[in-house]
């Protein structure tokens, strides 16, 4: 079976953005509410400036549910360095603008943000979901429901977590991440698993027009332009850095020693080398090893490797 990629703007919105009971299972499986969603009505996912000059603000998908939530799910390919940001923005927009010239405040819901990152954003722990609320310095068990933000990073649970077919949370996830696993599985096997088989079924290319595939290759190649891009500035500012390694090994040289100093500027420099970067993005490509397998077989970290794959996917 050929498959769209869900983490696609054309796939994402091919499966959730036109199939409400699918957007229903997969945010009550990313949100453990006290109400779970059980009915949603579609919203207009471009959030208007105020101002003249104000941003525009597109996401992928935008409800309101039965108990007036609102709620809007972003999957996030490309790596932005203002993410957070932009998702507060996001969501003070959609909070604003439930209320109406004539409202009152007290008719104001709360605003539930998930993003579904295929980076990223907190290196410095394994844990891979990150809520966000207000809450009360002093008393660390108040807090306000107004505005709530949700990440989950893709990368760090398939290295992290153990995989729970059972738990509908742990499909969803190698739904984005792997959507080939399910495509291997025996159609009675998917059975067990309704909104996954049919969640995988729209992915099938064969479904869609010559129209809607075009549309779908621009985005591949958009995004094989930007990968280029990236690994063309990655590679000057590697040749830049092997420089400067280079100049500092020089330099260390005056004091200790030319060819010793050439030798410390080569290792430092050797991390750097094109040849292995290259390589990697090749491994990563073919969707074959896992990121800790790759590490291993060319002697690096699993970081780095992270950090690739976030680049190119």
């Amino acid at each position: 079976m050929d498959l769209i990629d869900p983490r696609s703007d054309f796939g994402f919105k091919a499966v959730f953005v036109k199939r409400p009971h699918l957007f229903i299972h997969i945010i009550n499986s990313l949100l453990k509410l006290s109400k779970p969603v059980v009915e949603i009505e579609y919203i207009n996912p471009e959030f208007i400036p105020d101002l003249k000059n104000g941003k525009n603000s597109i996401v992928d998908a935008v409800c309101m549910d039965r108990e007036k939530r609102q709620i809007l799910v972003e999957m996030q390919v490309a790596q932005h360095s203002n993410y957070i940001k932009r998702t507060i923005f996001n969501a003070a927009k959609l909070y604003n603008r439930q209320l109406p010239k004539s409202g009152n405040y007290n008719e104001l819901q709360p605003v539930y943000s998930i993003n579904l990152l295929d980076h990223n954003i907190e290196t410095s722990t394994d844990i891979w979901q990150h809520y966000y609320k207000l809450t009360h310095q002093g008393l660390p068990g108040k807090h306000l429901n107004d505005l709530n933000l949700v990440f989950f990073e893709l990368p760090k649970w398939e290295k992290f977590n153990k995989f729970d077919i059972d738990n509908p949370l742990d499909r969803w996830m190698r739904y984005f991440t792997n959507p080939k696993f399910y495509a291997m599985m025996t159609l009675e096997e998917r059975k067990k698993y309704e909104e996954i088989t049919e969640a995988i079924e729209i992915l099938n290319v064969s479904g869609y027009t010559p129209g809607q595939l075009r549309t779908y290759d621009l985005f591949l190649d958009n995004i094989r332009i930007r990968e280029t891009d990236l690994i063309d500035a990655r590679s000057k500012g590697m040749e830049e850095g092997m420089e400067k390694g280079m100049e500092k090994g020089m330099s260390i040289g005056l004091e200790k020693g030319i060819e010793k100093g050439r030798e410390e500027g080569l290792e430092q420099g050797r991390d750097l080398a094109l040849e292995e970067i290259m390589l990697i993005i090749t491994e990563l490509k073919k969707m074959e090893l896992t990121i800790e397998q790759i590490a291993d077989k060319f002697s690096t970290s699993q970081e780095k490797v992270a950090r690739f794959k976030s680049l190119i996917f």
